[in-house]
């Protein structure tokens, strides 16, 4: 694929992380696929469809209130109508009076629909810090 599409990506992994971290999480509606998957750490579970991957997040959100969250390492490759990002990330939240401190990968697949590009899959790989 072209710079252009690679940019797209880059930009649509951005957006879907400031979206979440900023508790603009309806605004997700925009971005994900119907079928959308996140696949936990260690993919022994799933949630599918875009009302219980949304809400992954805002359930997190209601527990915690995230400090920092940085990414970095950003790559896309591209299999015809299909693009996988991934990317390093690092967040700092204060949960339940105490403050963690996650780093890891994060894999998101996007898929093309009427020109538009759309989550369709997302798993992240914690690394211990």
């Amino acid at each position: 694929m072209d710079t252009e599409q690679t940019t797209r990506i880059h930009e649509l992994i951005g957006k879907i992380n400031e979206l979440w971290i900023s508790g603009h999480t309806d605004e997700l509606y925009n971005y994900f696929s119907n079928n959308v998957v996140f696949a936990a750490p260690g993919l022994n579970r799933y949630l599918k469809g875009k009302d219980l991957c949304i809400n992954s997040y805002k359930e997190f959100l209601a527990q915690a209130e995230v400090k920092d969250y940085q990414t970095d390492q950003v790559n896309v490759d591209f299999f015809q109508e299909t693009a996988i990002g991934t990317y390093h990330f690092s967040i700092r939240y204060k949960q339940g009076g105490e403050t963690f401190h996650d780093e890891g990968y994060e894999i998101m697949g996007f898929r093309k629909f009427d020109n538009r590009w759309l989550l369709i899959w997302r798993t992240q790989m914690p690394v211990k810090v």
